[in-house]
């Protein structure tokens, strides 16, 4: 492990620190194809558990980096939110309930805590996964995803869910 550590050093060592959130954008992205040579160059080669841990790790400085690529991204505002879980909650068409989800979606991310009490309004399986669908591209916090699994019924459901997180990993 101490081998994986090194050669993150060497990495990362010519990266200086930002200026603005313009440049944060740019020494994300190129750290997180360096990232991806390492794996694909080094991890590899590594014992299945020492690969596993490292891979771990990799994940977890993927999603910091992906919150470094988008620093002005916030969720919902939480009146904006409310509103939103009114509407979802007193509309008895699920057409229409979902409708209301994918406008809200269009111009708004959101953190997994969100996802879950929208999916806590929604009575059937087939609209509580097309929410997940919609609503999983934009949410911020992605490292929290097994979260979602918890408020998920079925197995089909999660099965279902399982695929859509998979998707945008």
């Amino acid at each position: 492990m101490r081998s994986l550590m090194l050669l993150l050093l060497v990495f990362f060592a010519g990266t200086a620190f930002p200026q603005n959130a313009s440049e944060t954008g740019i020494i994300a992205e190129k750290i997180m194809r360096s990232l991806a040579r390492l794996d694909n160059s080094y991890l590899v080669k590594l014992k299945s558990g020492d690969y596993q841990r490292a891979k771990e790790l990799l994940e977890n400085v993927y999603s910091l980096l992906e919150d470094l690529r988008n620093p002005d991204v916030v969720p919902m505002n939480e009146v904006s939110f409310q509103q939103l879980k009114e509407s979802v909650k007193y509309e008895p068409l699920s057409s229409n309930r979902i409708f209301l989800i994918e406008s809200a979606s269009v111009k708004n991310h959101f953190v997994v805590h969100q996802l879950i009490e929208i999916l806590d309004l929604l009575s059937f399986s087939e609209e509580r996964v097309r929410a997940v669908e919609v609503i999983y591209p934009w949410i911020i916090d992605k490292n929290n995803s097994l979260l979602i699994f918890g408020s998920m019924k079925f197995s089909s459901e999660k099965e279902a869910v399982k695929k859509i997180i998979e998707r945008y990993r």
